[in-house]
């Protein structure tokens, strides 16, 4: 799959949508450039450990029509200790 795009005046190069979809990159999702012979190599880094890999990208995750930062591991961890009975 192929696709040929323009660099932008800072040094910027967008990914086609349909690129981004088939690789789940969403807006703060963290790649790996690397220099390859031949060209530039740009993948989806899987630096988050596997066990907390779905909890810490949810934390990570921002949404634009949030006005203020939730602290959802927080809400987590309340909502487990409610449910434990755990004061």
């Amino acid at each position: 799959m192929k696709a040929k795009r323009l660099v932008g005046p800072k040094g910027r190069v967008v990914t086609p949508k349909h690129m981004r979809d088939l690789l789940g990159l969403r807006e703060g999702a963290k790649v790996v450039v690397e220099l390859v012979q031949g060209g530039p190599l740009i993948r989806k880094s899987s630096s988050l450990r596997a066990s907390a890999k779905y909890v810490d990208y949810y934390v990570q995750t921002t949404s634009p029509r949030l006005r203020e930062r939730v602290d959802q591991r927080s809400l987590l961890e309340h909502e487990v200790a409610e449910r434990l009975g755990v004061p």
